[in-house]
Formats: structure tokens, sequence, C-alpha cells
């Protein structure tokens, strides 16, 4: 485990539960609150099963389709 002052980030390879995923993380004091952030369950793929207390695969992320825009000047 990686040592460092209170409000110090770093990014590193973040897993749990089988999810994996690298992301920025901020060191806190002994005995604060343990936080996983909207960016983190992103870059995991999962989404939060609050009834059940887990983490579960949110499913495929689908991509937009654009139309490219033409200027006229």
């Amino acid at each position: 485990m990686a040592k460092s002052s209170p409000g110090i980030s770093v990014y590193a390879i973040i897993k749990v539960n089988g999810f994996e995923t690298v992301d920025e993380i901020v060191f806190a004091h002994s005995g604060d609150l343990s936080l996983l952030g909207s960016r983190t369950l992103e870059g995991f793929g999962a989404t939060v099963d609050a009834r059940n207390k887990q983490l579960v695969a949110a499913g495929p992320h689908l991509a937009a389709l654009t139309q490219a825009v033409s200027l006229r000047i």
C-alpha cells in the first residue's frame, strides 16, 4: 500500500471485486471515509446495486452517432 500525506493525489491501478481501472486517488487521514467516485465506477464499467450492496457490470457503453456538419461561408 502506498503511503503519502493527506490531501496528496496520485494515479493508481484500482481493483475491486473483479473490476479494474486506473484512476486518481487522494490520500486521507486514518479513519476517514473510503469512497469510490463516479469516475472510478465508469472506469470499472459498473454500477452500484444498493439493495445487495455490491458492484454489478453496467453493460456495454453505447457510442453516439454523429453527422458531419459542413460550414458554408
